[in-house]
């Protein structure tokens, strides 16, 4: 046991609360004195696994940004099919907070789902012991459910090829989400691939007053096609087109990214290539409950991509007539 709490660096005291009173010891603690008993040979495989399999709490903690009402949603309905509650943390809470409220919730969930812009190191700092599934954001190390952008944006841009007037203007603001730098990332190398003549707007925040303030940018370039990487900035674009200029609506094609439903606030409605909450948070829940039963931890994370969903609708019946 000495040994152990030489590898581990931390007390005799602990290890031995830790093998024998796991539910006395922090759980980050007991979890890492049991790992490295195990790699040493100190207690066996089963004996880690029963550590694992202790009684399940029957709820997930989820980091998200509280203003994803969509995902939220999604959420909710997948995580009581499966019969689990749902504990919310704010992502937008200052890193300090954030820690804080993962660490008291840490013995009253079996894992964490989390969408959240801040880096994966920050975050896993906190809840690495548990398991994870990340949503809406790449990386190799961890279990990921992601919206397919490259397919998806990739059948646009063919699409666009395709028209009599192939110009567009992307309206863009980095950092805003990977879903949408991830868009704009494969947006411009398409371009670039088939010499496309784009122009991009950058700071459009998606809000509808973001979407007024950039019609001037536009009119620079007018009736060039419209692709606008937030849907309620596109809701705002669609809204000061129309209040200027109601004819220029039937020679452009506009196309928003994002939750389809806000797309009916504008008029003409729409087009949306939609993220599929629905099926992410479904797909993310049943990865986090075979994590959460899988008796190897070692097992190869998974990334899965999700198809995105074209909803055509009034915005884009330019493309319709030819």
């Amino acid at each position: 046991m000495k040994d152990v709490a030489k590898a581990a660096h931390v007390a005799t005291s602990t290890v031995s609360r830790a093998l024998n009173r796991p539910g006395r010891t922090n759980p980050l603690t007991a979890e890492h004195v049991f790992r490295v008993a195990r790699e040493m040979g100190y207690i066996s495989e089963d004996d880690a696994r029963c550590h694992r399999n202790a009684p399940l709490t029957k709820r997930f903690g989820v980091v998200i940004d509280m203003g994803n009402t969509a995902l939220i949603s999604a959420l909710k309905a997948s995580a009581t099919e499966s019969g689990y509650q749902l504990i919310f943390l704010d992502a937008n809470s200052p890193l300090g907070e954030l820690s804080t409220s993962c660490q008291t919730f840490l013995k009253h969930v079996d894992g964490f789902l989390i969408d959240s812009e801040k880096t994966k190191v920050e975050l896993n700092a906190f809840v690495e012991h548990h398991p994870i599934v990340w949503l809406n954001r790449e990386t190799s190390k961890y279990d990921v459910v992601i919206p397919d952008v490259k397919q998806s944006i990739g059948e646009i841009i063919t699409f666009l090829r395709s028209q009599p007037d192939a110009r567009f203007t992307v309206m863009h603001a980095e950092g805003q989400s990977w879903v949408t730098d991830e868009c704009m990332d494969t947006v411009s190398k398409l371009s670039k691939k088939y010499k496309l003549d784009m122009q991009v707007i950058n700071g459009v925040t998606n809000s509808v007053n973001s979407g007024y303030k950039v019609l001037r940018h536009w009119e620079r370039r007018a009736l060039s096609n419209v692709l606008v990487f937030g849907n309620l900035a596109a809701v705002g674009f669609i809204r000061a087109l129309r209040e200027k200029d109601p004819s220029a609506l039937q020679s452009v094609a506009i196309l928003g990214v994002g939750e389809p439903q806000n797309g009916l606030l504008a008029l003409p409605t729409l087009s949306t290539l939609e993220i599929p909450q629905e099926t992410i948070a479904r797909v993310a829940i049943k990865r986090l409950l075979e994590k959460i039963h899988d008796p190897n931890p070692g097992a190869k994370h998974a990334i899965q991509k999700i198809p995105m969903r074209l909803i055509r609708r009034e915005s884009t019946r330019v493309w319709r007539q030819h």
